[in-house]
């Protein structure tokens, strides 16, 4: 991936060369002008896809996902070819090309945000959650917000190096936090979820329930409501 990228920034900077040719007095300063817009369009597009592809390489170190680069090359062997001969490419060759580098970035961009959502999602759906409530109610309360950001970062659309980064890192954390906790008993485990399905009564709730509730600090969790109120 970096011997494409470097490729099509290495055309660019040939590209580039030629208009430094026509600075020195072979077209006039309107067509000198022209031609560095040209220039400057291509090499935004190609700093673009640089980054994408710098993300996809950022994304296989920490998850093991291959992004598609083949399309990296498009939009750069006309530019290529005709940069090696005399004169510079047409207005149409360097809007072609950088149409097909914009294509290329939108793509890899689609690409790496498809499999991050997928592959993060996963990772939270593998963590044992449930022995949370096994943990004293301070870290309760740490491992909660750190499930909320991860959430975040794994429905973000604006995926960063460092994003993926933070995930990970948080991720590596919760994992170790919940694997020195214990499964939580299955009455607790019973109680929570019929609480969860309906709306209770208190006398529908015994005090042996009450008191494991407490006993496991979950009493903070739940609330009561005058019925009618």
């Amino acid at each position: 991936m970096t011997e494409t990228s470097s490729s099509i920034l290495n055309k660019a900077l040939r590209i580039q060369s030629v208009s430094r040719a026509l600075d020195l007095g072979q077209k006039d300063e309107q067509q000198k002008q022209h031609v560095r817009e040209r220039v400057q369009a291509l090499r935004i597009a190609i700093n673009a896809l640089e980054r994408k592809i710098s993300l996809a390489w950022t994304l296989q170190e920490a998850t093991g996902i291959t992004i598609d680069l083949s399309s990296a090359d498009l939009g750069r062997e006309d530019l290529s070819r005709k940069a090696a001969q005399d004169g510079l490419p047409s207005n149409q060759a360097f809007n072609a090309a950088t149409r097909k580098l914009k294509a290329a970035t939108e793509g890899i961009a689609a690409d790496i945000a498809g499999n991050w959502r997928i592959w993060a999602s996963d990772q939270l759906g593998l963590l044992p959650t449930g022995r949370a409530i096994m943990l004293e109610s301070g870290l309760q309360k740490q491992v909660r917000e750190e499930l909320r950001r991860l959430k975040s970062l794994a429905d973000s659309t604006d995926i960063s190096s460092s994003s993926i980064r933070l995930f990970i890192t948080g991720l590596t954390g919760i994992r170790e936090t919940l694997a020195d906790a214990q499964d939580p008993p299955g009455p607790l485990i019973a109680l929570l979820e019929r609480i969860g399905m309906q709306s209770l009564t208190l006398n529908q709730v015994s005090d042996e329930e009450i008191a494991l509730l407490r006993t496991y600090s979950m009493d903070h969790e739940i609330t009561l409501r005058r019925r009618g109120a």
